[in-house]
């Protein structure tokens, strides 16, 4: 993911700003499953804050700190419930069944026990501990962007996948961790991607026995087979847009990681940079394993892509948004059937109704009020029945430009209010670049 230093001179981070547009906002997201996520009365509601101090280029500095949402649903004053450092942050991201939080840092991936709504390290104890089970060995220069948690096909294990930007010359990864059963990290990558040309990916999703991966570079999807464990082949052929000849893998040399051979799907240069997986009430076509929703930086703007029964990908987005800013992460709620993206450059919330078919209503945007020093970075979409039995939907905004987090109320009908009802207090020197949720009931 993309984000950016903190700094006293407005007009030296604009200027930045404009640069890194033209590369695009990664970033990584929590699918929201069709079900009731009200907590009652009883249950306690903490919020995570990954807070960077110079992302990317920052080799110090940073931490993950933890709040708790009080019972009336406001935000708490004065200084988080614990802290501890992580080196520049990027990304957070929960276990589906497991009470353990992922945290994509500068050069490695580390493990937290959040259960209760705590904050422990995997490995136990008060600080952060860099080896396996609760971190992975360092990669340097990877400089991951999005990790997200996936089950596997075989549906008895779950997969962590990096997108790992590189630095220099190198080749942007996908890299795979087989979890234990106990949500805990390997020492080093089970397996990775990487395709044999200039890639730059951005995003990663898996549907069925395929994972594809955006590259905004080439305006597309590189897709990928996995294998029944969620690791890639070693190597596969996969097969190519149909009428297309398959591939065929050469023998990989001795000494060399095998990777397997991608099928690429162009989307008409329309550029995708973050994508993410979901399965709607009603997915299109019937016998898909669900919908591709991504993030088009050429737009820019938020598209959906129905994937056919053979994990092929179409070579425009069923739907699109209105073309409205760079989105630094976005969210899918079928709760409400709203779409949420964080509007890093345009500083707004943008939300648009989604159809029992999955498909994007451009004409209904509802939007938070522009602040274009804000820079929203991170969503978090939680409900709440406070202690006066109030039942509130909220939308947790980490915002790098105000050192802070804000919340905005969710409409029934998903839409979002124009002004944030709540505010935790601004920690000076950090740039907070993701936000997570957690119910205790």
């Amino acid at each position: 993911m993309f984000l950016l230093p903190r700094r006293s001179a407005t007009g030296f981070l604009v200027a930045v700003l404009a640069g890194v547009a033209s590369c695009g906002i990664g970033g990584n997201s929590r699918d929201i499953p069709p079900a009731p996520t009200a907590a009652p009365p009883s249950a306690q509601v903490f919020a995570y804050v990954a807070e960077a101090t110079a992302p990317p280029f920052g080799t110090d500095g940073g931490a993950v700190s933890l709040y708790q949402i009080g019972s009336d649903g406001l935000l708490p004053g004065g200084p988080p419930l614990a802290s501890i450092p992580a080196v520049n942050p990027r990304r957070l991201f929960k276990h589906p069944v497991l009470d353990v939080l992922y945290v994509a840092t500068q050069n490695q991936i580390l493990a937290f026990d959040i259960s209760g709504g705590g904050l422990v390290s995997l490995c136990g104890g008060s600080g952060p501990a860099l080896a396996p089970p609760c971190a992975t060995a360092p990669r340097l220069e990877a400089d991951p962007i999005e990790i997200v948690v996936e089950p596997n096909p075989a549906g008895d294990g779950f997969v962590l996948y990096v997108v790992e930007r590189g630095g220099g010359f190198q080749l942007s990864d996908i890299v795979a961790y087989a979890l234990d059963d106990d949500g805990g990290l390997p020492n080093f990558p089970t397996s990775f991607a990487r395709a044999s040309n200039a890639i730059f990916y951005l995003g990663f999703a898996t549907a069925g026995e395929f994972g594809y991966g955006a590259d905004p570079n080439r305006g597309g999807y590189d897709r990928f087979d996995l294998l029944a464990d969620g690791n890639f082949p070693d190597p596969a052929p996969t097969p190519t847009i149909s009428g297309q000849p398959t591939p065929v893998n050469t023998p990989t040399p001795v000494g060399e990681v095998p990777t397997p051979t991608p099928a690429f799907y162009f989307l008409d240069d329309t550029g995708p940079a973050k994508t993410i997986r979901v399965n709607p009430p009603a997915p299109n076509p019937p016998d898909s394993p669900g919908l591709l929703y991504t993030l088009v930086q050429a737009g820019p703007r938020i598209g959906s892509l129905p994937i056919d029964g053979g994990g092929n990908l179409p070579l425009q987005p069923s739907s699109q948004s209105p073309t409205r800013g760079i989105y630094n992460e976005f969210l899918v709620s079928f709760t409400v059937n709203r779409i949420y993206g964080a509007g890093f450059q345009i500083g707004q919330i943008d939300s648009f109704a989604i159809a029992p078919d999955g498909t994007i209503d451009r004409d209904s945007l509802s939007t938070t009020f522009p602040n274009t020093a804000q820079y929203p970075t991170g969503l978090a979409y939680f409900e709440q029945t406070t202690s006066t039995g109030e039942f509130r939907r909220t939308m947790l905004v980490s915002l790098g430009g105000f050192n802070r987090v804000d919340a905005y109320e969710i409409a029934a009908d998903g839409t979002i209010a124009s002004l944030p009802f709540s505010s935790t207090e601004p920690r000076p020197g950090v740039f907070p670049s993701d936000v997570l949720v957690l119910v205790v009931e």
